[in-house]
């Protein structure tokens, strides 16, 4: 037997079966012809033949990764490989993702090779020699067998070794195993934080994608932050709805948080992988859901004027303008309002975030705009010179990008009460008693509706002078005219910006009629009114005595008073008629006093 295979039976012995002493030192052994040595010789071998049994813990065959033996984790094994390219094949299981570790000794110091493979014994993860001690490790793996070759660096070695494997898992629970798309993606509750495993490798299947599903209640801002747990790259990136848009996200070797606003209620998806396939890591993924300043809007559709949200007067209403999800944007948000009088409407837009927020007031067809603009701060628009009725609000951002939260809120500010409506025509002429006074409103609009015109009617009992009075409240052109019973004939009266006053003398008794108007169409004004009849000084004679036939009797030495030359609906008193009669001839006098 030559003396190499000797020492390497030796060596098996002692490393397996250390509890054993052999008395005889092979390196002693000189091979002389003599019985002496032939006897220790002799006896060397039935020694090493007696503890053969024990030289290796291998059962063969296991030359192919198919019929290897199994080792448990932390179990030291033993086996012999090499003359001509011998193999041992060993396989273990390990139980989650992590780092699989062989620690592996030549027991008589030559080279031997260890070579850890994936499951189907193909790919290979490591791979060393020594001959004393080595370490390698298989990172990135995943729950599962894997396969541990060993062999000898020279085929004509034969090489005793002993390995003890072992398993190092990723530190941080793993996230459910079916997660790969985006429609089988795990629940990231809000608010909420994960972990996950991404990257690691089993058996062909590499786990390169982790998809998370997170449901937005409300309008707001996501915050999602990522930590890589073994300082690889790892991308953390939000998708929209559709599983597909990029909304925010990048990748990170520590910790990293990405943000995206305007988001309107709805599930989104976050996937986790590598930057690299090779790589892998655990990590830990985490989210929050930032509300607008003005919290919460009502939620309820008001994309359109039909559908639109009422607001009252004197009151305020928060929203969120071009919060999006999923393609659908909300681009419009619409308002309503009613008043029952007419006023000055002020509509006060105040804006959260410093994007440009238009509000725009429609009148009551919802297509004509009164007035607005837009702000990034906060802004105040009117409506003055409108009559009672509904009017629009509609709230956009300026570019299709923007989003915003918002507040609207609503103030009117009455003017002087107004006229009874209608009374655009002489026909419905409001009375106005001489002596009296009235407020009323003229050119106030809605929709295609125009109040133009108030007309009053003015009734004397008696001859004289009618003064009226105008007074504008706001400083614009009132026209105040006053016309004979007839609606048409124009007997006084002008314009003012401020407060004027007319008159008409040498008025019969009768119906007047007083017509209020602005200057302008595009005018309005709140205004008051007064009426005064200034009475002729003396009573009036009997009327009618216009001509000889119908003379008004005056007996002699009396007096009478009367009026002439009053006017009154097309009738002008030009001539009274008096009959005297003389008892007896004499001298007449008649005295007249105008």
């Amino acid at each position: 037997m030559p003396i190499k295979i000797l020492e390497i039976f030796y060596q098996l012995i002692l490393q397996n079966n250390p509890n054993v002493v052999l008395q005889h030192n092979i390196d002693s052994l000189k091979f002389e012809k003599n019985s002496k040595t032939m006897k220790k010789l002799s006896t060397l071998i039935m020694l090493l033949i007696l503890f053969s049994g024990f030289a290796k813990a291998e059962t063969e065959p296991n030359d192919t990764w198919d019929l290897a033996n199994t080792v448990l984790l932390g179990q030291t094994e033993t086996g012999t490989a090499g003359l001509a390219q011998e193999q041992d094949w060993w396989t273990v299981s390990i139980p989650d993702d992590g780092t699989l570790t062989l620690n592996w000794t030549s027991l008589n110091g030559n080279l031997v090779y260890c070579q850890i493979y994936d499951t189907l014994g193909v790919l290979q993860f490591a791979s060393n020699y020594t001959g004393s001690t080595n370490t390698i490790n298989a990172t990135g793996v995943a729950a599962g067998y894997y396969y541990i070759k060993f062999y000898s660096y020279y085929t004509t070695e034969l090489t005793g070794y002993s390995f003890t494997p072992s398993f190092t898992p990723a530190g941080v629970p793993n996230d459910p195993s079916t997660n790969d798309l985006y429609t089988q993606a795990s629940l990231l509750a809000l608010n909420d934080s994960v972990t996950g495993h991404i990257g690691y490798y089993h058996n062909s299947y590499d786990d390169l994608n982790d998809w998370w599903a997170v449901t937005v209640n409300l309008d707001g801002r996501l915050d999602f932050s990522i930590t890589s747990l073994n300082s690889q790259n790892v991308y953390a990136l939000l998708y929209d709805g559709d599983g597909t848009t990029i909304l925010a996200g990048s990748y990170t070797t520590t910790t990293n948080t990405y943000s995206e606003d305007g988001l309107a209620p709805g599930t989104y998806y976050i996937l986790v992988k590598t930057f690299y396939p090779q790589e892998f890591a655990p990590y830990k993924l985490k989210n929050n859901l930032v509300l607008p300043p003005n919290t919460t809007e009502s939620g309820i559709p008001n994309d359109f004027a039909l559908n639109a949200t009422s607001i009252n007067l004197n009151d305020s209403i928060n929203g969120h303008i071009g919060y999006r999800y999923n393609g659908d944007d909300d681009l419009r948000d619409w308002y309503k309002f009613t008043t029952t009088e007419d006023g000055h409407i002020f509509i006060k837009l105040d804006v959260f975030n410093g994007q440009n927020v238009f509000a725009q007031i429609f009148d009551g067809d919802t297509t004509t705009i009164i007035t607005g603009s837009y702000t990034t701060t906060g802004a105040t628009y009117s409506i003055n010179g409108k009559a009672a009725g509904t009017y629009y609000v509609r709230v956009r951002n300026f570019y299709d990008t923007e989003w915003s939260p918002y507040a609207i809120r609503l103030n009117l500010v009455p003017t002087v009460p107004d006229d009874p409506e209608n009374n655009n025509t002489p026909a419905t002429a409001v009375v106005i008693n001489p002596g009296d006074s009235v407020t009323g409103h003229i050119g106030y609009t809605y929709m295609s509706y125009d109040d133009v015109n108030d007309w009053y009617q003015v009734t004397t009992n008696a001859d004289g002078e009618i003064v009226f009075k105008i007074h504008s409240l706001n400083t614009q052109n009132v026209y105040a005219e006053l016309f004979d019973n007839d609606g048409v004939t124009e007997l006084a009266g002008s314009y003012t910006t401020t407060t004027a006053t007319f008159n008409k003398n040498g008025l019969a008794a009768g119906t007047y009629f007083i017509r209020i108007r602005t200057y302008y169409l595009s005018e309005f004004a709140p205004y008051d009114l007064t009426v005064n009849l200034i009475a002729a000084p003396l009573a009036n004679d009997a009327e009618l005595n216009d001509s000889v036939e119908i003379a008004q009797p005056l007996p002699v030495n009396t007096s009478v008073t009367g009026h002439i030359g009053y006017f009154y609906n097309d009738y002008d008193d030009l001539n009274d008629y008096y009959a005297l009669t003389l008892p007896v001839d004499g001298k007449l006098t008649v005295t007249i006093d105008p």
